[in-house]
Order: C-alpha cells, then structure tokens, then sequence
C-alpha cells in the first residue's frame, strides 16, 4: 500500500484512543516492507521490543548524525 498522506486526518482520528501496539500493528502490516523503526533513543528500544511481540517483520536502523 503506497502512503497517502492525505489519509492522515482520518488514520489519526480513527486511532487516537487506541493501544500503541494496535497503531504499530496497523503500519507494520500495511507499509512493510517499506517501513522502519529507527534506533536512536531510550523510546526507540519501547518501540522495537513493541514491535518484537507482534510477530510481524519489521526493519531496525540508526542514523549516525556525527
């Protein structure tokens, strides 16, 4: 599914009283493979041991800003 970002008024309102994991869920399987999770902060390690329990596939990386 290619992202439309005129879709996000309605993604946000649809989902803004849902679980994190749920939302994660829903970019994962709609977006992968086009999709990431950076690896830059302590949110980040929440963020991908979040998606680790969801047993969809997922990317990891990091920037290195200098």
């Amino acid at each position: 599914m290619a992202f439309d970002p005129s879709a996000v008024p309605a993604l946000a309102a649809s989902y803004a009283s849902r679980e994190p994991q749920e939302i994660l869920a829903l970019a994962l399987k709609e977006y992968s493979p086009d999709i990431g999770i950076s690896f830059s902060g302590a949110e980040d390690v929440v963020l991908i041991d979040m998606a680790s329990k969801l047993d969809l596939p997922f990317k990891v990386f990091s920037l290195d800003t200098g």
